[in-house]
């Protein structure tokens, strides 16, 4: 018996299921490790490379940060969009996630993203086509096949 029960998603190699994470988290620490160990010769356990870690983390959060703005504006108007980005700044979550440098402000940026691009397609008044939405359906998709990249 296995001490957690059978969950479906062990990684049992040669006897049965197996499973691997996304590639695009990966390639990031790869990049943040390329410019801290070939460009500043320092290694991947050195404030460098967290600080790395933790800028890219952040440029996901300001960019998060006007998504939610624009979400709110489409929802609700100039105060929800407001609102929103005070919740997000006030949220001690926003501060731990962005110091943890983790794949969580990536999955909430771009979900962020594919949010903003539906609700905008959606909330048009002017949706005949949706060849008019070229710029949203790219960043639709490019923020679909992000998240599961991911």
């Amino acid at each position: 018996l296995e001490p957690f029960g059978d969950k479906g998603y062990q990684n049992y190699g040669e006897n049965g299921i197996s499973f691997a994470g996304g590639i695009f988290y990966p390639k990031v620490l790869e990049i943040a490790s390329f410019i801290s160990e070939k460009i500043f010769n320092q290694s991947t356990t050195s404030p460098l490379w967290n600080s790395i870690i933790i800028a890219f983390s952040t440029i996901c959060s300001v960019i998060t940060y006007k998504l939610l703005y624009f979400i709110g504006k489409l929802l609700g108007g100039e105060q929800a969009g407001i609102i929103s980005t005070i919740i997000y700044t006030i949220c001690p979550y926003t501060y731990y996630y962005i110091l943890g440098g983790g794949i969580t402000n990536y999955t909430l940026l771009f979900t962020s993203l594919t949010t903003y691009c539906f609700i905008k397609i959606i909330k048009s008044e002017k949706s005949y086509s949706y060849l008019e939405f070229k710029k949203e359906l790219i960043f639709l998709s490019i923020g679909l096949l992000s998240l599961s990249l991911l």
